[in-house]
């Protein structure tokens, strides 16, 4: 993807796909496909060791996904899954990203709530908050003011990618999961859910490929800090 040339959602989801099928993503995505599948599993259970475990699940999912962006960072990543693992341990982001991503949601969901345009147009603003919490390590405040400054001279491109890769994948499976819960048999429930991980991760790696582009640069991390 050219640096200096103007954003185009067709380059980056092109990337985002080809980056997905080789090393380190793809043993990434290996990953991120075996925790969706035993989370799938736990759905619609409520006992104490359901709900620690997709608590766990969602954590470790978590750390996955900044392992995706921490790589997807980078021009040429190095090829080894676990390096960019422990990347995501010792970058200290976690609650960054998580309150990014959870903000990121709820303005997405109340925009898709009022009407579904004003939805996509709000992704288009704030979508790669989650990245700059990662990147730069910004804090969730920050990080969404970040994707508003990057987006401005790449919102058509981000606002695509957001839509088609994240809001309709995920939201067509909350709706079937609210009207029918129980019409589908659990083999094709993790499929679907497999299916969406798949499409969330190409659009992580557009996204950050994306941030990278618009000037979003690796804020190193500090010698020494107690937490995040």
């Amino acid at each position: 993807m050219d640096e200096e040339g103007p954003l185009k959602a067709g380059e980056l989801i092109v990337e985002g796909f080809r980056r997905l099928l080789k090393p380190p993503f793809l043993s990434l995505l290996v990953l991120n496909l075996f925790v969706s599948s035993v989370a799938a599993s736990f759905a619609g259970q409520i006992d104490e060791i359901s709900v620690f475990s997709s608590v766990a699940l969602a954590v470790v999912s978590a750390y996955l996904q900044i392992a995706v962006i921490l790589a997807a960072s980078d021009q040429e990543p190095v090829e080894s899954a676990d390096h960019w693992i422990k990347a995501a341990v010792k970058r200290r982001c976690f609650w960054r990203f998580a309150l990014a991503s959870i903000f990121s949601f709820i303005l997405v969901a109340a925009g898709l709530l009022a009407l579904v345009i004003p939805g996509f147009i709000v992704g288009a603003y704030v979508g790669m908050g989650p990245i700059a919490a990662v990147v730069e390590r910004t804090r969730a405040g920050d990080s969404l003011r970040r994707s508003v400054e990057l987006s401005v001279k790449g919102r058509r491109a981000v606002g695509v990618i957001f839509g088609l890769f994240v809001v309709i994948p995920n939201g067509a499976l909350q709706v079937a999961l609210y009207f029918a819960p129980k019409a589908l048999p659990l083999g094709l429930w993790i499929g679907l859910e497999l299916a969406t991980v798949i499409l969330f991760l190409v659009a992580l790696i557009a996204l950050t490929r994306a941030f990278v582009c618009l000037g979003g640069r690796l804020e190193p991390l500090p010698a020494k800090r107690a937490s995040a």
